[in-house]
């Protein structure tokens, strides 16, 4: 079974979440329900806007900023969580391998992490 890395982060009140680095061909393909299904609505209210100003002008346009956003999202879409996580007041805990998020949070309560 093929283990990732995942950064363990936590905020007062709130369970840990594990965040990967590895490519997502789900945010490739569908950024919008990709940024949504992560819970990331800066990200959203951010892309929203600036596709808003791309149809401004040219009609076109947002197509092909859904396609770059996508694009972006696919490689480092793991960045992107932690700096809205970041924003909203997370702390990264730790840095842990494990082949899912469950586990890596699994490793991190057992003392496991870096």
């Amino acid at each position: 079974m093929e283990t990732t890395v995942y950064t363990i982060h936590h905020k007062q009140g709130r369970d840990l979440e594990a965040v990967t680095d590895r490519f997502d061909i789900f945010a490739l393909a569908v950024p919008l329900i990709w940024a949504i299904w992560h819970g990331l609505w800066l990200t959203l209210a951010a892309l929203a806007a600036v596709m808003g100003l791309a149809w401004l002008f040219a009609p076109a346009a947002p197509v092909l900023v859904m396609y770059a956003v996508g694009f972006v999202f696919a490689f480092e879409g793991g960045a992107v969580r932690r700096m809205e996580l970041w924003l909203w007041g997370w702390q990264e805990r730790g840095v842990v391998q494990a082949a899912t998020p469950e586990g890596a949070e699994e490793q991190f309560l057992n003392g496991k992490a870096a």
